[in-house]
């Protein structure tokens, strides 16, 4: 999911959640803690950590690559 990626996704999943895909922070839930409002609507649920790969996914590439959504970002 992450090929040319994959350094810059796992820092940012190891520093949103230490890769808990059951981690929450107020309304951020999941790996890359993904607000109410993507969780609802990628329909992402608790624990769904595949959904939610494939979402952060979709989201960093609707960005242009970038990981403006995120506080955390790769170094």
């Amino acid at each position: 999911m992450w090929p040319k990626h994959y350094r810059a996704a796992r820092q940012v999943a190891r520093c949103e959640s230490d890769f808990r895909k059951w981690a929450e922070n107020g309304q951020y839930h999941n790996v890359f803690q993904l607000s109410a409002s993507w969780r609802a609507y990628f329909g992402v649920r608790d624990g769904q950590l595949w959904r939610g790969l494939y979402a952060a996914h979709a989201i960093y590439r609707a960005d242009g690559f970038h990981w403006y959504q995120w506080e955390c970002q790769p170094m």
